[in-house]
């Protein structure tokens, strides 16, 4: 079988790539290896649920939106309302503008604090980013040490970044606040569930005479003089060489690597892939009610819990997802560390006491649908941590990496993901055109 592209992993990156190669008539396959699409970005159907797989929301404007519609795939988003926060037993619901802001001059000790801290992020994003070699947290402390302060921004992006303020450098966290956050000023819930996206951006590939197979491993990426010429698939037993001139993996820099074989790759490239390369956890917990236990749309955000950082009230928004007469709310939840070794059973029993706390009539009406726990590198939160960006282009000629493992400076999630897949077809188109391969 010979194709002129062939994606590894239906992910958002993998099918976003298919989707705008297949638009600009390249004849790509698309290769899973399990039985559905979508990857972290895809749904969990149980009792007539449907439950989010890590991602709980798009950007209902940028990069992600702007490929759904070049290609023609449907984007249906439902937008969510503006979020609420708890703070010291106080829910304060933020502006659809200038949340951050508005939740600063609530919670600064004075007028003075507040100037403190916001001339120093104003300074951040207009004239020079912090440094990598101070934590964020500590960063703040040079302006002020009040713990509400830093816990608004633990939250904030622990929720985007999937990290912990005292792990992640200045300049990482100023570098997504100053990019990747302006596409979250707008967040929305995907209608049907993510799930219904991807299988529309998949319709779009196979309306172009692409081709999408499922329940179908890559075992080996073959190589010749150093350039791509295939991939070895198992589909359904029978293993399958497909000849194309570019391979685009969407499983992650580090599984890549294995399909290809470390004796083919840089030494230089190997050893920073190993050194710098660290993936993020998170705990994502669905439960449900026949009662709105919260009567927030946007969903709950909580500053100094255990481990939830914010609670989602997803049927409120999009009651489609769950059976008529049934409330959805989703937990998600972030570990004290990304480093040090977790015992998910401790984790999710802090997470449980969270939402005992803070929803009311926890213990009596709700029933925990799904428990996730991505702490492995297997199947991970993000494939990468802020703090190194390792490039699409492998050492490799015409192989290449996207997703979130891959994600440039300031951009994270699904929108990094996409820019990814935006960023790799770009280089293709400009170095082969369709039947060339």
């Amino acid at each position: 079988m010979q194709v002129d592209v062939a994606i590894i992993g239906s992910g958002i990156g993998g099918l976003c790539a298919a989707a705008l190669l297949s638009h600009s008539g390249y004849k790509v396959l698309v290769v899973e290896k399990l039985p559905q699409l979508g990857g972290r970005c895809s749904t969990i159907e149980y009792k007539g649920f449907k439950i989010p797989h890590v991602a709980q929301e798009q950007p209902l404007h940028g990069v992600t939106a702007s490929i759904f519609q070049e290609v023609g795939a449907e984007f249906e988003l439902a937008e969510q309302p503006p979020i609420v926060y708890r703070i010291k037993g106080k829910d304060y619901e933020l502006p659809r503008k200038g949340g951050l802001a508005f939740l600063l001059s609530q919670i600064c000790r004075d007028e003075a604090e507040s100037n403190r801290i916001s001339t120093a992020l104003r300074r951040a994003r207009t004239w020079e980013i912090p440094s990598s070699s101070v934590s964020f947290r500590d960063w703040l402390l040079q302006f002020t040490d009040n713990e509400l302060v830093i816990g608004l921004f633990q939250n904030v992006f622990c929720v985007l970044l999937m990290h912990v303020i005292h792990e992640v450098s200045a300049k990482d966290v100023m570098g997504f606040f100053n990019f990747g956050m302006r596409e979250w000023s707008d967040a929305a819930r995907p209608l049907r569930g993510n799930l219904a996206l991807m299988e529309s951006l998949a319709k779009v590939i196979r309306g172009r005479g692409s081709g999408i197979w499922t329940r179908s491993p890559v075992k080996q990426i073959l190589l010749a003089d150093g350039v791509v010429k295939g991939i070895v698939v198992d589909k359904e037993g029978d293993e399958i060489e497909v000849t194309t001139k570019v391979v685009i993996s969407d499983a992650g820099p580090k599984e890549t690597v294995r399909l290809v074989g470390e004796e083919n790759l840089d030494k230089g490239y190997l050893k920073e892939l190993k050194e710098n390369l660290h993936y993020g956890s998170q705990m994502l917990i669905a439960f449900a009610s026949d009662r709105p236990l919260l009567e927030y749309p946007g969903g709950l955000g909580l500053l100094g819990a255990r481990r939830v950082v914010t609670i989602s009230t997803i049927s409120l928004t999009c009651p489609e997802l769950s059976p008529p007469g049934k409330y959805m709310l989703t937990a998600q939840c972030q570990p004290r560390s990304e480093f040090a070794p977790l015992n998910p059973t401790e984790e999710v029993e802090a997470a449980i006491e969270d939402l005992r706390e803070h929803v009311p009539g926890f213990d009596k009406y709700a029933e925990v649908l799904n428990t996730s726990c991505f702490f492995n590198e297997d199947w991970p939160g993000y494939r990468n941590l802020a703090g190194y960006y390792p490039p699409q282009k492998t050492p490799i000629e015409n192989l290449y990496n996207v997703g979130d493992g891959v994600a440039p400076f300031g951009q994270c999630g699904t929108p990094g993901a996409a820019l990814t897949a935006r960023m790799v077809t770009e280089d293709v188109k400009g170095r082969i055109k369709p039947g060339e391969a």
